[in-house]
């Protein structure tokens, strides 16, 4: 009987082994089909064209409020007519030049794909629609907060409560910043943020 149990241990153990060693294969298998996908297609080379993108997107972005500031510092304000109301005035023509850049690119688009675009799925379109209208309101009162405090405050402060914002969702729901390293370094810029848009308050003041 104790031949027989240790025997029956040993080959329990040679199991056990060789579970372990087929499962550390099958990772280090996954890990090289990985690296060859993306040396394959590309994605180092799609990351560095999605960062010059957003660049890109960020400096154009940074003119959005430059013609209401020009109007602002040109023309007198009218006693009877509160700063609101004079920021107001531009609400249409920003948005309407919003739909109209929207609509030629969404023309492009089609151009591109020959008439057989994907379209969005109709769970996402209510979402989609209410997102930006939730974005209408940010970037009403920034254009507010722009004409009150000017360029080089009004805006400062609207992006970096924008940059928390979107932080705070890509750590905490879609879970994009993960690992400890990563968290501290996030949590770093974050109380950075936080800094700097107590200093520019302070600025203004």
């Amino acid at each position: 009987n104790e031949k027989k149990k240790n025997s029956s241990n040993l080959e329990e153990e040679l199991l056990t082994d060789s579970d372990i060693e087929i499962t550390d294969g099958y990772e280090m298998s996954q890990e090289m089909i990985c690296r060859n996908e993306v040396l394959s297609t590309g994605k180092f080379s799609k990351s560095k064209k999605g960062v010059f993108l957003a660049l890109l997107a960020g400096s154009l972005y940074g003119f959005q409020f430059v013609p209401l500031q020009i109007h602002s510092n040109q023309y007198k304000k009218s006693d009877n007519v509160s700063q609101v109301l004079n920021s107001m005035r531009f609400f249409f023509s920003q948005f309407a030049g919003i739909f109209l850049s929207s609509v030629f690119s969404f023309g492009v688009y089609i151009c591109k794909t020959g008439n057989k675009p994907k379209l969005v799925p109709n769970d996402a379109v209510g979402p989609s629609i209410l997102s930006g209208m939730i974005w209408s309101l940010g970037a009403m009162s920034g254009m507010v907060a722009t004409s009150e405090l000017g360029l080089t405050v009004g805006y400062p402060l609207s992006v970096n409560l924008v940059l928390l914002v979107n932080g705070a969702w890509s750590c905490f729901v879609y879970k994009e910043i993960t690992g400890k390293r990563n968290v501290l370094l996030f949590a770093l810029a974050g109380g950075l943020n936080v800094v700097s848009t107590i200093l520019l308050a302070i600025s203004r003041s």
